[in-house]
């Protein structure tokens, strides 16, 4: 969807994202946030700058330059692309509490357009899923297990 509203006035944009649960930040030229809807100010607060917020937010990425290693996060590589940006990241809230969040991101007007929907449950469902087909699977072996040794004993 990002890709078609690149193509809308901004307070278009807004509008279409004032009340939704995805998040949307519009950042000025100096990378300032100019506007966070209701779901983004629920996540970040009242921040006046991005600053503020980009050093919780993490990716899984090779960066083969050393000096970018300690200082790496999408919302540094988001400024740096003019065109369309993506990624899967982390938010992280508390020492072990995050948020699994998409970030999508693009230019507007000479604004920077950032949305993030927050899939931290569908992650967590997966992986919900996946530990019980295990538990499934392996309960399934120890019956045909137990099938085959009352047999034996037989």
């Amino acid at each position: 969807m990002p890709e078609t509203l690149k193509n809308l006035p901004i307070e278009s944009i807004i509008n279409l994202y004032k009340t939704s649960e995805e998040l949307l930040l519009v950042l000025d030229a100096e990378k300032n946030p100019i506007f966070l809807n209701k779901s983004a100010k629920n996540l970040f607060g009242d921040i006046k700058k991005i600053t503020e917020i980009e050093h919780f937010f993490s990716f899984n990425v090779c960066i083969l330059d050393r000096d970018k290693f300690f200082d790496y996060n999408p919302i540094r590589e988001i400024m740096n692309f003019n065109t369309f940006f993506s990624a899967e990241t982390l938010f992280q809230l508390d020492s072990n509490l995050y948020r699994n969040l998409n970030i999508r991101s693009f230019s507007v007007q000479n604004k920077k357009i950032i949305i993030l929907s927050d899939v931290t449950e569908k992650i967590q469902n997966i992986s919900l899923k996946s530990l019980l087909a295990e538990i499934k699977r392996k309960s399934a072996n120890s019956r045909d297990k137990n099938r085959f040794n009352q047999q034996s004993i037989k």
